[in-house]
């Protein structure tokens, strides 16, 4: 199927900016995917947001929707040509509106009889049917952002693109928002664009997460991809607690404090520093007076768990997780193993090269 919404080789440089705030960016999104752009403040996120809904215009490239060009070779489409639905950081209603007002602001291009049944649609759509004579002070955050994107969704766009939309809402609520909005997206079958810096937003939401960094698009893939599969370091740090264990090869085989690993490839040639990724659920850990490779450096209480960060005898630092009633003291020496049987990455530099898995001991 055709993609919705496609960047080729898209570049954003200001004339005030040391560096390119987009850098050479290509990518897809596919119809009724939802795809998270993902990374940490600078990262180009907002700005390609922007540059899609013609707030922003590219400086090298071309952005082209439903096969479309919008941007580049020359042509410029204005932003109400685009049909892109637009949900912004602070969901910019209309405060001397009612509901039913600022979703009707969005439909200016349908003719008046039209419009009321659109309305009704879209507040049907987000769970607000009753609310329309309400005026944005009058509702919750969680309601507000919800009229937010009814209006985007109002006009029946092929793409909604949303900034930051869970940054206002507190931490209780945030959960129970995302999952209505993927609910919403879901019934309204239309493609979405999400940006956001928060790691577990993305994994939650994404059916693809794009991940950026300084402009530049790092990695690209299903969110069990980038946290299992990153292909660099930075992916791999940014995707969550991501520790890295220096290894020594020979032949095929890799030592390490934790223990031998098995390399999947043998042809990968190596001259730099070689380490495996370790999250917290690929290692555990027992006390052991009396042949620790380990000590207790850091135990902080998590609710149901315990997080413990573990000081190896190199000095290198690893995470583990154990349920509340698995309590030990900081200081407490231990021998800490890997316990996953799944492949681990084994990085190269900056780079993934191959996986490794543990031989159990």
């Amino acid at each position: 199927m055709e993609p919705v919404i496609t960047l080729q080789h898209v570049t954003r440089h200001p004339s005030t900016a040391r560096h390119p705030i987009v850098n050479d960016l290509s990518l897809e999104l596919h119809p009724g995917e939802i795809l998270v752009l993902l990374g940490p403040s600078g990262s180009g996120k907002t700005t390609t947001l922007r540059l899609i809904a013609g707030l922003e215009l590219p400086d090298r490239g071309e952005i082209m929707i439903r096969g479309v060009s919008a941007a580049g070779r020359g042509r410029a489409l204005p932003p109400e040509a685009r049909r892109v639905g637009m949900v912004f950081q602070d969901y910019a209603l209309f405060p001397h509106m009612t509901v039913n007002d600022n979703i009707r602001f969005a439909l200016h291009a349908y003719p008046k009889h039209e419009q009321p049944d659109r309305i009704n649609e879209a507040l049907r759509l987000v769970g607000l049917t009753g609310l329309g004579e309400r005026l944005p002070h009058q509702l919750s955050g969680g309601q507000q952002q919800r009229v937010a994107i009814a209006r985007a969704l109002a006009p029946q766009p092929p793409v909604i693109l949303l900034d930051e939309p869970f940054s206002n809402l507190d931490t209780a609520l945030r959960d129970h928002v995302r999952s209505e909005l993927r609910s919403i997206l879901r019934t309204a079958q239309t493609s979405a664009i999400i940006v956001t810096h928060d790691q577990a937003e993305a994994l939650a939401i994404a059916d693809r997460i794009a991940l950026l960094h300084e402009g530049v698009l790092h990695q690209i893939g299903t969110p069990e991809e980038l946290f299992a599969q990153p292909c660099t370091r930075f992916a791999a740090a940014f995707m969550g607690q991501a520790d890295f264990v220096t290894v020594h090869r020979n032949g095929q085989q890799l030592s390490s404090e934790l223990g031998p690993l098995q390399l999947h490839d043998d042809h990968v040639a190596c001259y730099e520093q070689t380490c495996i990724l370790v999250r917290h659920d690929d290692v555990s850990f027992e006390p052991n007076a009396h042949h620790p490779n380990a000590h207790i450096l850091e135990r902080h209480y998590e609710g149901p768990m315990y997080h413990y960060r573990l000081r190896l005898q190199s000095g290198q630092m690893v995470s583990c997780k154990l349920p509340h009633d698995n309590k030990f003291d900081v200081g407490t020496p231990v021998v800490v193993r890997y316990i996953c049987t799944h492949p681990l990455v084994y990085f190269i530099g900056e780079n993934a090269r191959s996986v490794a898995t543990p031989i159990a001991l």
